[in-house]
């Protein structure tokens, strides 16, 4: 009988885990076929940046205040489940520069990385900071917060690195949402490390698609733009200058469907890569 409830407890976390992934997921989805980023947007509403902002903030207030362990997407999350991949990566960072670990986080919001994994951080390193580049309505948010963390926001990249040097930039579910990736990804060849998590991508050879994502309440209404990459084609982007030292299959959003113009069901994978910029020659 002892026995039977230790494999009850370990297995009822994760399944509560996985059925509110599963409900979650009731609330958005990607639809369309479209030939261009801007002709996307052309079908999409748009959202409320000013509405998500105020969503975050309360759940951001919620896990400052210890009452939920962390929240993603404006969602609260009340028991501590760490994004260990992006750990790994984080800590190789730390482990193989021998100096404090500096992150930039492009688009993190009002600290979701940071606070779902800050604990952890916070027991192997004693230098830590965490900037955050974001909209204006989230950095209006951020003035209202009250904490004691190593946590700073900027309004671009460029500011960011005027205040500190960086050994680390974060691209969570970041890249899809934006036009010109490649522009962005440009700003920050300076940076040593690399890593990209929850990044979309065709589990079989397909070229890239646009679409619309659709999100809905309980989570927040807006529906926007959104790119598919193809399969691999991020890392072939990248590899002539950055070597790829680990990648991973994201299991915060799981595997998602999406249909092209001619009715053809395609999988989406959500994956994770960690990569180090090779030596100027």
């Amino acid at each position: 009988m002892k026995k039977i409830k230790q494999i009850i407890k370990y297995f009822i976390p994760y399944g509560l885990i996985l059925l509110r992934k599963k409900f979650l997921q009731r609330f958005w989805g990607l639809k369309g076929d479209f030939s261009s980023f801007r002709e996307a947007a052309d079908h999409a509403k748009g959202y409320s940046a000013e509405n998500i902002a105020e969503k975050v903030f309360n759940a951001t207030r919620t896990v400052i205040e210890g009452n939920a362990e962390y929240e993603r997407d404006s969602v609260l999350f009340y028991e501590s489940r760490y994004n260990y991949p992006l750990l790994t990566a984080l800590l190789s960072v730390c482990n193989k520069t021998k100096t404090s670990l500096n992150v930039l986080d492009f688009g993190g919001a009002l600290g979701s990385s940071f606070w779902q994994n800050r604990k952890y951080l916070e027991k192997v390193t004693d230098n830590l900071s965490w900037h955050i580049v974001e909209q204006n309505s989230f950095l209006q948010a951020a003035e209202k917060l009250i904490y004691n963390a190593p946590l700073f926001f900027h309004s671009t990249i460029e500011e960011a690195q005027q205040n500190a040097v960086f050994n680390a930039v974060l691209f969570s579910s970041v890249l899809q949402y934006l036009e010109k990736p490649r522009s962005f990804l440009e700003k920050v060849r300076n940076v040593e490390y690399l890593i990209i998590d929850r990044h979309p991508e065709f589990a079989e050879v397909l070229d890239a698609q646009y679409s619309v994502q659709y999100v809905h309440e309980p989570i927040y209404e807006a529906s926007y733009p959104v790119r598919i990459w193809g399969k691999d084609e991020l890392k072939t982007l990248l590899s002539e200058e950055y070597q790829l030292l680990m990648e991973w299959e994201s299991d915060v959003d799981g595997e998602l469907e999406l249909y092209d113009a001619q009715k053809r069901r395609k999988k989406v994978h959500m994956k994770g890569m960690f990569f180090r910029r090779k030596a100027v020659r």
